[in-house]
């Protein structure tokens, strides 16, 4: 996406040091594994910037370099649920069920006509058919492991719903945000086994209203979407 954005590059030159992979909570590294002599950090924001970093540069999230000329039909009354997720080395710990049966009660109740969750690889085969025997349509952004097509996905993903949710503050809810969709968190928290950085702040209710309250209903999708650019 990058290499695109600044053009007449190859596609085999790899980038000099690490690129942010999302959202973390304030006061976390967003590099991690990283020489901060050596190596080049290219971040989202000041507040992003590794302690003692020497190279690199604040650039914003690579979400906002995707082509322009990209659009996606979008639904009225519809819903895209995208949860906490987990990895590899640390997995979903809490049954699927409990979340889907929430999200379906949730859709009935806001009268939505179109419901969608996305799941991570490492989450979709543990939870598929939980959401799909209650209706709801089940999608990935990468199948079959991250790719360079996942940022698209994503984003089309979000463009064909006028509404997004998670039950924690995360990278997705900052993309839905950005689009203009409205956004709430809300439904069953999880975590992970072991727990991941910053997991134990995100799921505190409280910090998340206070830092973005933009995040949750009856908000104006302009406070959210403040959120994004900050």
């Amino acid at each position: 996406i990058l290499r695109d954005y600044c053009g007449n590059v190859s596609a085999h030159l790899p980038i000099n040091g690490q690129v942010q992979h999302g959202w973390v909570v304030p006061g976390h590294y967003a590099i991690v594994s990283h020489d901060t002599e050596r190596d080049a950090a290219w971040v989202w924001s000041e507040r992003d910037w590794p302690e003692g970093q020497k190279r690199g540069a604040v650039i914003g999230a690579p979400y906002l370099y995707l082509p322009t000329n990209s659009a996606s039909l979008r639904h009225t009354r519809s819903l895209l649920a995208i949860p906490m997720h987990g990895i590899a080395k640390h997995p979903m710990v809490w049954p699927w069920d409990e979340y889907a049966s929430w999200l379906a009660q949730a859709a009935n109740e806001r009268e939505m006509g179109i419901v969608t969750v996305c799941l991570h690889p490492a989450d979709y085969d543990n939870g598929y058919h939980m959401f799909v025997e209650r209706g709801i349509r089940v999608v990935t952004a990468a199948p079959g492991g991250a790719t360079a097509s996942f940022l698209y996905q994503c984003r089309s993903f979000i463009r064909q719903h006028d509404h997004v949710t998670s039950n924690r503050i995360g990278t997705a809810l900052f993309y839905a945000a950005y689009e203009g969709r409205k956004v709430f968190i809300d439904g069953p928290l999880m975590g992970t086994n072991p727990p991941d950085r910053g997991e134990e702040i995100t799921g505190d209710m409280d910090w998340t209203r206070e830092h973005y309250p933009g995040f949750f209903d009856g908000a104006h999708p302009a406070l959210a979407r403040q959120h994004a650019h900050d």
